[in-house]
């Protein structure tokens, strides 16, 4: 198993290194052997402000991807790729090895 943390510009670049990588079908839906979680855009709260929460936005388009078997063409979202959160968004719900 190999997980994959990936940000990328906007969901249409998402999905055209996913599809280039093999692992989503041309639906958008991910292939067998594949999981993915398509996040999005999100915001998390940095702190308060005399009890009002201060937001950050993280405006890009994150998904994570669990492969269960070898990534052959990894280098198709080598650029989107980034090192695993410090305190990720989301995250499955077993562990595995990260990339």
């Amino acid at each position: 198993m190999i997980d994959l943390y990936l940000r990328a510009g906007d969901q249409a670049t998402m999905d055209a290194a996913l599809l280039a990588a093999g692992l989503i079908a041309e639906d958008g839906e991910p292939v067998l052997g594949v999981c993915l979680d398509r996040i999005g855009s999100y915001t998390i709260v940095t702190g308060f402000d005399g009890g009002i929460p201060i937001v950050e936005e993280r405006p890009e388009y994150h998904a994570n991807v669990r492969v269960l078997s070898d990534l052959d063409q990894l280098d198709a979202v080598a650029d989107i790729m980034i090192p695993p959160p410090e305190t990720p968004f989301r995250v499955w719900m077993a562990p595995s090895l990260t990339i």
